[in-house]
């Protein structure tokens, strides 16, 4: 018996969604919008942001404790400009984030100040948003997801669709329908942040209920960061991509009225959106073709195009392999099989791990998902420390690069130093090397890392080279640099050893970032050459860089009496326990060297919980420099 749920070609109106139109909001809910200019709600996004700052993918080489410190004194500033019309977004920087076959995207990152009103701005628009999306519509990891429509019974499945039946809790997970269906669509929106018109997004988000000031704001925010086109004119096209998540709120809410045309022709329990990669299922091939056409009419009424050539008609057999069930499910069945027992079998948990990868790899057909699954797998093969995956790491770093972080990790978290460090060689001695967040990525593995001697002066020489822009094939962006300055810290043993390219005369027109982890590693490893390091920065066009010196030297003087939290516990993984990274190491190393009792006080307790914790060379060794410290 055909599923009681498969739609009529798609298009049948006993399906069409009722209601949740724009109209329909109350007007207590755009009273309820708080205005951008209240310190409380500029506060409650900083703590936000702060907290995320962590987890970026490219990280302030202090997580921006000077931002932190002085927090107090700058929203009120932030305050009057943004009450006065006087505010006036900066110029972002941006780095590159690969995508596969040489292609990347690229990155936005706003200061601070500027990231602080956006994403207010976006949490904003959203909150007031979101009543109206469809059950169906995600965008974030931070929000909650369910599949949706009727959970169905084997009664419901057809015949024809048992083979789906059979794997339904994997594709649930994997479509986040609840629906089988004879045919399912699967497409996206042809580069859909780049196209984003700005006056239609603003038409968009007027009658959501945001303060006039507050759209106008945001329109001015979107012309300072729009994606740039070389030395041309930019037209009010296009939304940055983020790592705040301000910009992915703004592209989901332009869509709401997309999905709501949509789901009014096929039915709200039909339809997923996870931000702009759609699924739909439909009964037919003809029906799938009718909802294309809908697809295809909603998307250009808002001047975007349906992505024909990743538009996919998946039959049953087609979506067990796009979607890689078989994999998946025999993953799933292993952690389910060795969650308990792990730590105390974990050698029978590799071999059992082992064995189901070459079975794993026999079988399946490199499509579709295929990079999830590998995403999974080199989870898994760091958990149980199995070196299967070594001899393919390598080719999946060139052919998947949006996994380099997973593949780093893999080495790092198993403390596989040399083959860490050969990986990455070869990458960069055979032109690979093509991604400034891809090196960067590299180098903050590295700081998990327990290296002896000899292993440790391999990373020491191999960020030297890097941060002076001696290795061969190195991209030469700043991200790589900072974090392999970072690096520096963290491994060497003596007296750093930084290079003309980065002091000197040259130094004011060090990025950034770069600029930032200069100062800050000096100010906890060499104060004596903090002034020259400092004087050389005289004229950096970066306000952030000159806030970071400015703190340094309160710092040292004892000017600052408190500098809040800045330390934050991880999980040792896979090992037992837990750790404070390098950067909070640094943070607490910069901080011991004020003269302020207050500071010190501050100091001297949290080193009490970093003792605790403390277990490799790398952070004995700190402790000893900050123990010492202390005692003067």
């Amino acid at each position: 018996m055909r599923s009681r749920i498969a739609i009529n070609a798609g298009l049948s109106d006993k399906h069409k969604l009722v209601g949740r139109q724009p109209s329909q909001q109350s007007d207590d809910r755009r009273r309820a919008v708080p205005p951008a200019n209240k310190p409380r709600n500029l506060k409650r996004t900083w703590r936000q942001i702060r907290k995320e700052v962590r987890e970026h993918i490219v990280r302030d080489v202090i997580d921006w404790l000077d931002w932190n410190v002085t927090i107090d004194a700058t929203l009120p500033q932030l305050q009057n400009s943004l009450r006065d019309g006087a505010f006036v977004p900066s110029a972002p920087i941006r780095y590159e984030l690969a995508k596969s076959k040489g292609a990347y995207r690229v990155i936005t990152v706003p200061n601070v100040r500027d990231a602080i009103v956006y994403r207010l701005l976006c949490d904003e628009a959203l909150r007031i948003a979101t009543p109206q999306k469809v059950a169906g519509a995600f965008f974030s990891k931070r929000h909650a997801s369910t599949p949706v429509g009727r959970t169905i019974s084997i009664a419901d499945a057809s015949a024809a669709l048992f083979e789906l039946w059979r794997r339904y809790n994997q594709y649930r997970t994997r479509t986040m329908l609840n629906g089988l269906y004879d045919v399912l669509i699967v497409t996206d929106v042809t580069n859909y942040f780049d196209s984003i018109n700005h006056e239609l997004l603003m038409e968009y988000l007027s009658p959501l209920g945001l303060p006039r000031k507050a759209v106008g704001l945001l329109g001015r925010i979107l012309e300072e960061f729009k994606p740039p086109a070389g030395h041309s004119p930019n037209p009010r096209i296009g939304i940055p991509v983020d790592e705040f998540d301000c910009s992915r709120q703004l592209a989901h809410v332009f869509l709401f009225e997309h999905d709501r045309r949509v789901v009014e022709n096929v039915g709200e329990e039909y339809y997923v959106r996870w931000m702009d990669d759609q699924n739909i299922g439909a009964m037919s091939m003809t029906g799938g073709r009718q909802i294309v056409r809908v697809l295809n009419t909603s998307l250009s009424s808002q001047r975007l195009t349906l992505n024909a050539g990743k538009t996919l008609f998946l039959t049953q057999d087609q979506i067990v392999k796009h979607f890689q069930l078989l994999p998946n499910e025999a993953l799933d069945s292993w952690e389910t099989s060795w969650k308990e027992r792990l730590e105390e079998e974990r050698a029978a948990a590799r071999g059992a791990f082992e064995s189901l990868w070459i079975d794993i790899c026999a079988r399946a057909d490199r499509e579709g998902h295929w990079d999830k699954v590998l995403k999974r797998a080199y989870s898994i093969a760091t958990k149980v420390d199995s070196a299967a995956l070594e001899s393919r790491a390598y080719e999946d770093l060139i052919t998947f690069p949006e996994l380099a972080s997973r593949i780093f990790m893999y080495y790092a978290q198993r403390n596989r130093t040399d083959q860490l460090t050969s990986l990455f060689r070869e990458y960069c001695d055979r032109g690979e090397s093509l991604y400034e967040a891809t090196e960067a990525m590299f180098f903050e593995s590295c700081l998990l890392l327990d290296c002896e001697r000899a292993s440790e002066a391999t990373v020491v020489t191999l960020a030297r080279q890097f941060a002076n822009g001696e290795l061969k094939g190195q991209t030469g962006r700043p991200y790589g640099k900072a974090s392999a300055l970072l690096a520096l810290y963290w491994f060497s043993a003596q007296k750093l050893e930084i290079g003309s390219p980065l002091r000197g005369t040259n130094s004011p027109n060090l990025p950034g970032v770069v600029a930032r982890a200069l100062l800050a590693i000096t100010a906890a490893r060499q104060w004596e050459e903090f002034s020259e390091v400092q004087a050389d920065l005289v004229g950096n066009p970066s306000d952030d860089v000159a806030r970071l010196s400015r703190f340094l030297t309160s710092i040292r003087k004892g000017t600052i009496e408190s500098v809040g939290p800045y330390r934050s516990l991880k999980p040792r993984w896979p090992r037992e326990g837990k750790f404070y990274d390098a950067r909070a190491w640094l943070q607490l190393e910069i901080i011991s060297k004020s003269p302020a009792k207050s500071v010190r006080h501050i100091a001297q307790q949290d080193l009490k919980s970093f003792t605790k914790f403390a277990q490799t060379r790398q952070e004995l060794r700190c402790l000893r420099r900050i123990q010492k410290t202390l005692q003067r």
